[in-house]
């Protein structure tokens, strides 16, 4: 109860989330996801109905409800890319830019107050398009082959991302004193380990395809701790994109049936249980997420005390 009442004491919050819910651009941003994830949902069931016969075969509704579960939750990505970083990374340029900044730090609110509230005003938006595009995702479980699981990790690691994003969008908003660097900084930093890092990943994997061949770090029986220490790196690499943390994720949950671990039978006398990606990609984007948030707080302290 403490800590709604203390969410809603927050200044900054009360002002943000009015001034933010008030404006046309909001209803017209959510108005255009949904439609526009509507149409591209309904493109593929029409696409999928019209070359199958799929109401007697089971396994053709299954993959109707697969196709419309992976559909919303890209969309649902793409949206936490492009919208987060914009709504948080001009919180505090925009400040700067309208001279109310040095009038803002008269205030009583503390530094950290004046963060949290930026933060998390341009976080609920992005969770409001998250829940307001959760009925379409639900839509598969009309057809099966999606299990209540998969939908909450789904929506924990959005939610994750989302709350990185934003973080990141904070604190490049405190580093320019501009609002439209500052927004290009944060797309910069987001898309680096949501796009680019696996990017360079897959051309190092394909240009040098043999180059970890001299290497004992696949053999266990040659190098145990090599072995463990690549695959740790290979398992945090993975867990650090959500793209790739989702999807082997998915195989993991096919192939074992288990949602948080992964049997791996080393050696006859040695079994290891390896963590879902999933739990590495909350838990590594949360303590990222945090690192931008203190980061932030640091530098609006800095700047008061100047």
């Amino acid at each position: 109860m403490n800590i709604f009442q203390n969410f809603w004491q927050n200044p900054i919050i009360v002002k943000e989330l009015r001034s933010r819910m008030r404006r046309k651009r909001s209803y017209v941003i959510l108005t255009l996801f949904l439609i526009f994830s509507a149409g591209i949902v309904s493109l593929v069931y029409f696409g999928i109905a019209e070359t199958n016969d799929f109401y007697p075969d089971p396994d053709v509704r299954r993959t109707l409800g697969q196709a419309i579960f992976l559909t919303v939750v890209l969309l649902q990505l793409g949206a936490v890319n492009f919208v987060t970083p914009a709504f948080t990374a001009g919180s505090i340029a925009s400040e700067r830019e309208n001279q109310t900044y040095d009038l803002l730090r008269t205030t009583p609110v503390s530094a950290k107050d004046i963060v949290r509230g930026k933060l998390l005003s341009g976080l609920l938006f992005t969770l409001l398009l998250l829940i307001a595009s959760i009925p379409m995702e639900s839509m598969a479980f009309l057809f099966g082959g999606i299990e209540p699981s998969e939908l909450l990790i789904a929506t924990l690691m959005l939610i994750v991302t989302a709350t990185t994003f934003s973080a990141v969008g904070i604190y490049a908003s405190t580093l320019l004193k501009r609002s439209v660097p500052a927004t290009i900084l944060a797309y910069v930093i987001a898309n680096g380990g949501l796009i680019i890092l696996p990017l360079i990943f897959g051309i190092i994997a394909a240009l040098f395809p043999y180059s970890f061949d001299s290497l004992d770090v696949f053999d266990p029986d040659k190098n145990i701790v090599g072995f463990f220490i690549f695959a740790t790196l290979l398992w945090i690499l993975a867990s650090s994109n959500p793209i790739i943390a989702a999807a082997l994720s998915e195989a993991i949950l096919l192939d074992s049936g288990n949602v948080f671990f992964w049997t791996q039978d080393i050696s006859p006398a040695l079994k290891v249980y390896i963590p879902s990606p999933w739990m590495g990609f909350v838990i590594i984007n949360l303590f990222i997420a945090w690192l931008f948030y203190r980061g932030a707080v640091r530098r609006v302290s800095r700047r008061e005390k100047q």
